[in-house]
């Protein structure tokens, strides 16, 4: 969402006995991406803990929901098409640096809760320190940051998957 120059993202999930939940503050000023502000937290059978990152904290690096953000944004603009892996440096809820290689995959048709079909832009994505351990990711083409899918895979097998089941886009 858009506030004034500052945009925000936004991220839920849950199931029975865990839930958890991210949020990130950023500007856009062309090409570049600015975050300011990151707050998480997490619940798993009664116990979590919450977290937060400001200005100076993410003052080098974004944290890990505008890294999605811009990792989004590469795949859009076709970044990392001539010579794969590519990398992308983040901080992570803690502030400490992460880093991911990716590759672009071919796009493919994806369905959305409403029945519309799109070609969702597509990335895979892993941790040079445990190259087994692999997240495909699949975005919307033209709301950058929104994930309609991402799977997990270890050794090449889907451990886990998160899927958007319901989308309102407020205009």
């Amino acid at each position: 969402s858009r506030h004034g120059d500052w945009w925000e993202s936004e991220m839920r999930a849950g199931i029975r006995l865990a839930s958890g939940h991210e949020r990130s503050r950023f500007r856009l000023d062309g090409e570049s991406l600015a975050a300011s502000a990151y707050s998480s937290g997490y619940r798993l059978m009664g116990i979590g803990g919450t977290y937060r990152l400001g200005h100076d904290d993410l003052r080098e690096l974004p944290d890990r929901q505008a890294a999605l953000i811009e990792l989004s944004r590469r795949a859009a603009n076709g970044h990392c098409q001539a010579e794969p892996p590519c990398t992308i440096r983040f901080v992570d809820h803690k502030g400490r640096e992460e880093r991911l290689d990716y590759r672009p995959l071919p796009s493919a048709p994806q369905r959305l809760p409403d029945g519309e079909t799109l070609d969702a832009l597509r990335l895979e994505a892993w941790n040079p320190e445990t190259p087994e351990r692999r997240l495909l990711f699949a975005f919307h083409p033209r709301l950058p940051g929104l994930l309609l899918d991402v799977e997990y895979r270890r050794d090449g097998e889907r451990q886990s998957r998160m899927r958007l089941e319901a989308l309102e886009i407020q205009e």
